[in-house]
């Protein structure tokens, strides 16, 4: 039930750009806010293990006297709205992702991502893979293009 709520929520995109086009720059927020609402609805309105009954204990505590599904409904709902709202160009814009914000606690204690630079191996030579080899008719050119340009600022 998570998985399906949380791909229905982002078929879309799936459709238009690909599974791995959708998700090469990180999890969008619609899939965090998918799994996220999706999630904290089923385990209070259906699981009946040890995570749904915490959850229901949890919500039982709160002042507010009110059935645990239809509390986390509306909670869900108050959360998407008030995300909506902000991501409006007169507020934070289409990039705020609440979670960012929520999470920026724990992101400072993680370490860094390191990059690896990917290399190939070139005529016996290993160079980086972002770094086209060119030809030696290549060169040649390159080093008329420079040298003619700089002819030309002589002028």
């Amino acid at each position: 039930p998570i998985l399906n709520a949380c791909m229905l929520g982002n078929m879309g995109s799936f459709l238009f750009k690909g599974f791995h086009g959708h998700l090469e720059n990180g999890m969008p927020y619609v899939v965090q806010n998918g799994l996220l609402v999706a999630s904290t609805y089923h385990f209070v309105a259906n699981d009946q293990g040890p995570i749904g009954e915490f959850l229901r204990q949890i919500i039982g505590m709160l002042p507010v006297k009110m059935d645990p599904v239809l509390l986390v409904t509306l909670a869900g709902s108050l959360f998407m709205q008030i995300s909506a709202i902000l991501q409006m160009p007169e507020f934070c814009g289409a990039s705020f992702n609440p979670f960012d914000v929520l999470l920026a606690p724990i992101n400072a204690l993680l370490p860094t991502k390191r990059t690896v630079q990917k290399t190939v191996l070139v005529k016996g030579k290993t160079v980086p893979e972002s770094v086209p080899s060119q030809t030696k008719s290549q060169k040649k050119n390159a080093a008329q293009k420079k040298k003619k340009s700089s002819q030309k600022k002589k002028q």
